[in-house]
């Protein structure tokens, strides 16, 4: 049996990883891996308490 929020949690990790070292919207991270609107703002905030993604700033998240 698995957390879907822990695979959730983790295909966000697996977006941002593969994408530009720039950062990425969150929009763009929601799409890429098919991810309801509302969850992905949750999730982020999350990583982002837990140190594991940086926001430098305008919007874009980045590992």
């Amino acid at each position: 049996m698995e957390s879907t929020t822990v695979v959730k949690a983790f295909a966000l990790l697996e977006s941002i990883a593969a994408g530009s070292s720039e950062g990425q919207r969150l929009s763009e991270l929601a799409e890429a891996i098919d991810m309801a609107k509302p969850t992905a703002p949750r999730l982020i905030k999350t990583l982002v308490g837990l140190g594991y993604v940086d926001t430098p700033g305008g919007g874009v998240y980045r590992l």
